[in-house]
């Protein structure tokens, strides 16, 4: 997704966020890459980190749960060696869990320069 120097980084953090985290991230239209305005990174990011943070992940059947479990586990590459090589390259993590638990993924965030 592309953020423009005039968009209102509370609401394209908000919808960057819903849009990426929508089935658990299993929608062949989930975003995987955000590239915002500098001027807005700091507050884009904030946003869609505090609605990344919100949603609650559980058991499907539960009223409560915003997002369920993944329909199949996913590749090794997404579930923590994306992240850390991200992370080799300075980019900062947000994680809501230490580590995946089986088919139940936290919305995680990667910031950080691209390349």
């Amino acid at each position: 997704m592309i953020v423009a120097e005039d968009a209102d980084p509370l609401a394209a953090g908000l919808a960057c966020a819903t849009r990426k985290y929508r089935n658990s991230g299993q929608v062949c239209t989930s975003p995987t890459r955000f590239f915002a305005h500098e001027s807005l990174c700091r507050p884009l990011t904030e946003a869609f980190l505090e609605k990344a943070r919100s949603i609650r992940v559980g058991d499907g059947m539960d009223p409560d749960t915003q997002n369920g479990s993944r329909c199949r586990p996913p590749p090794r590459r997404c579930a923590g060696g994306l992240d850390r090589g991200a992370e080799a390259k300075g980019a900062r993590l947000s994680r809501q869990a230490a580590e995946p638990r089986g088919l139940f993924l936290p919305a995680d965030g990667v910031c950080g320069p691209a390349g």
